[in-house]
């Protein structure tokens, strides 16, 4: 068996807690065209597809203007997407602890390309060799495009390399992709909602992750 030599991690609810800005993002423009607000549980069902997708489904009734309002939420969000949000404890020592090991690192997000490379050059300060976010023309996770992608900029094997996620999204990524997966119960899905989903190997809190891969194999 192949030691992992590559870890892809996903990054809302896996290596930061974005959650408090989105809610506070997908509230201004309910608000600003006079919706209801939404709850942050609501909020929290909602991600991992994408910022698109997350106004879809808190939006209570279809637009024709949604992609204006689509672009006016974006803009926001891009522009508050550091004030509340926070690595999880613990995480940023793994990473370094990781990449002390040589183990090449990524990201592979569903969050526009722009928002996930200012957020990973801010809170993790260039630790990433390759960042992959939203673009036009690419399609999103759970189809294995980001993925392949990413592997190739890092010339990377799917046998050596670990795909680390919190959601059924990631579960999907992972397996469409060919790549081992990792399932983290700290982030936006529970440990029932993830093996209930396909989940298999899944760790409760960030210093787990590096005892798994370090292990990995042996």
């Amino acid at each position: 068996m192949h030691n992992i030599k590559n870890v892809f991690f996903d990054l809302d609810g896996t290596l930061i807690n974005s959650i408090y800005d989105l809610h506070d993002s997908v509230n201004y423009i309910l608000n600003k065209y006079g919706y209801k607000e939404r709850s942050l549980e609501e909020v929290n069902s909602f991600v991992g597809n994408g910022l698109k997708k997350l106004l879809f489904l808190s939006l209570p009734e279809k637009r024709d203007d949604f992609d204006l309002i689509y672009n006016e939420f974006k803009a926001y969000y891009f522009t508050h997407c550091l004030i509340k949000t926070k690595p999880y404890n613990g995480i940023t020592e793994v990473l370094k602890k990781l990449k002390s090991k040589g183990i090449k690192l990524a990201v592979i997000t569903n969050k526009p390309q722009n928002a996930a490379q200012e957020i990973c050059d801010t809170l993790f300060n260039g630790i990433f060799d390759a960042v992959t976010g939203e673009k036009e023309g690419i399609a999103r996770k759970p189809e294995p495009k980001m993925v392949e992608i990413t592997l190739k900029k890092l010339n990377a094997e799917k046998s050596e390399t670990l795909y680390v996620g919190d959601s059924e999204v990631d579960v999907l990524t992972g397996k469409n992709a060919g790549l081992k997966v990792l399932s983290v119960s700290y982030g936006f899905r529970d440990k029932i909602f993830l093996k209930n989903n396909g989940a298999g190997d899944i760790v409760d809190n960030t210093v787990d992750i590096y005892g798994f891969i370090v292990n990995f194999g042996g």
